[in-house]
């Protein structure tokens, strides 16, 4: 069970190095949101893909981190 969450950690880091290694998205994305022009404010499906990848990846690797951490600690007691 940890070697597949390991794994999942290990995809989903990479996604979020590889979503944040793109300052140009995150640019395009702060500006179309916050301009004060109203057709440009609609999200596109790529922030909300952008937004629901980085999130999950969040997740997966705070889940994991404490659960390494729950383990490790148990190694000490």
């Amino acid at each position: 069970m940890i070697l597949i969450q390991a794994g999942a950690v290990m995809i989903f880091s990479i996604w979020a190095v590889f979503l944040l290694g793109t300052p140009s998205r995150l640019e395009k994305m702060r500006t179309r949101l916050c301009d004060n022009v109203r057709n440009k404010t609609i999200p596109t499906k790529k922030d909300i893909v952008f937004v629901i990848l980085f999130a999950d990846a969040t997740a997966v690797i705070i889940s994991v981190m404490v659960k390494f951490l729950v383990i490790y600690s148990a190694l000490f007691i």
